[in-house]
């Protein structure tokens, strides 16, 4: 063994000695989070990536979330839009007491979903760029993580709603969320705009809009 990965090794056990349970998955699932976005990036190449419009008759929900640590609060980005890259919806949101990015961006895909069930919105593509909770809502086993009723929930809200769909994005695709979501950690209540673009994404929105670089 390298001495290099001789010291990596040990730093690792000396880290797990001092972590509970709950951290140690946190670690493990921010890991699974980085790998599946180098694994993304690698499959992607050099294709140039942007926010895609729905397929016709379809509006596009994408979701991200933003997590402060130190004061366990999640910030939340919804960014509703419609086939021809319209927006409908934007939502700026809080969550308290987690600071487990996995969780967060399940609260934000949870939040995504209750503003379509609300506005009976019938087709929709909830596009985020975690993989780990895409693939965890996509999975028809039961979800035993420290946030699986959270995932279950969300597995409910998705039955008999045969045209809502839970899609993977890279990234870059999703600028507009991201955005809302750090912003939203600097306030203290929830913001909703509907058929107005917030300031802070109105210029990624008309870019995505108009297909301009």
């Amino acid at each position: 063994m390298k001495r290099e990965e001789y010291d990596l090794l040990a730093l690792w056990e000396k880290l797990t000695g001092k972590l509970s349970e709950s951290e140690l998955e946190e670690v493990a699932v921010a890991l699974q989070m980085n790998k599946a976005a180098l694994r993304s990036n690698e499959e992607g190449g050099s294709r140039t990536l942007r926010w895609e419009k729905p397929r016709k008759g379809f509006v596009k929900a994408n979701w991200d979330a933003a997590v402060e640590r130190k004061q366990r609060k999640v910030g939340i980005g919804v960014v509703i839009r419609d086939e021809d890259g319209e927006l409908l919806v934007a939502v700026e949101g809080q969550k308290f007491n987690t600071n487990q990015p996995a969780e967060a961006e399940a609260q934000a895909l949870w939040k995504a979903m209750v503003i379509c069930r609300d506005l009976r919105l019938e087709k929709v593509i909830f596009e985020g760029d975690a993989h780990v909770i895409v693939k965890a809502v996509n999975n028809a086993s039961e979800d035993y993580s420290v946030y699986g009723s959270l995932i279950e929930g969300i597995k409910q809200l998705l039955k008999g709603r045969t045209n809502w769909i839970v899609e993977y994005t890279h990234r870059s695709n999703n600028v507009a969320a991201h955005t809302l979501a750090k912003e939203s950690l600097f306030l203290q209540t929830e913001l909703v705009w509907i058929e107005d673009i917030p300031d802070s994404i109105q210029r990624i929105v008309e870019r995505e809009c108009y297909c301009i670089e």
